[in-house]
């Protein structure tokens, strides 16, 4: 009995072991993955960002034009 609970012992000890093992060899690859995952997150953002740029470029583009043509219409009625 006591050679199997010694045998039991080492078998969870080994366990223990190896699953040590097996979250120290993970860790990297998870802080790989969490890296990656930010990156995109930035490159999401940063596309979000470009997309309204771009659209209040063109917003100001059709007002500047508006004003273009008001001044215009102004200056025709004075």
């Amino acid at each position: 009995m006591a050679q199997s609970d010694r045998l039991a012992s080492s078998r969870q000890r080994l366990r223990s072991a190896l699953l040590f093992v097996g979250l120290v060899c993970a860790l990297p690859w998870l802080a790989e993955a969490e890296e990656d995952l930010s990156r995109d997150e930035a490159k999401q953002r940063l596309n979000e960002t470009e997309q309204q740029l771009q659209s209040n470029r063109a917003k100001e583009h059709g007002i500047a034009q508006d004003l273009a043509a008001l001044a215009e219409e102004r200056a025709r009625l004075n």
